[in-house]
């Protein structure tokens, strides 16, 4: 899956891999946009409370009630990009 998440301050992800969402004690692994769709759009406009990097590749956004973990599918291939401002960052 393709994704791209625009924050405020001039951040935004830009991620391909596999997307799981842990909400309300259970959680789901999403391979495509439309079934996701439902869970990101209940984002919009909440604040991040964390965010966390494993070094495996995962990227973990923590929101109030939702945890949305990036999966890096892709060992060899860069997985996401974290724009902020001016800067890059490839992982």
């Amino acid at each position: 899956m393709k994704l791209i998440l625009q924050f405020d301050h001039e951040v935004a992800i830009q991620f391909a891999g596999d997307v799981r969402v842990q909400d309300d004690g259970s959680e789901t692994l999403f391979k495509g946009p439309p079934d996701a769709a439902v869970v990101l759009i209940r984002l919009f406009g909440q604040s991040v409370a964390h965010v966390s990097a494993r070094q495996e590749g995962t990227l973990t956004i923590g929101f109030s009630d939702v945890a949305l973990s990036l999966l890096d599918s892709e060992l060899h291939y860069a997985s996401y990009q974290i724009h902020n401002g001016e800067d890059l960052t490839v992982v």
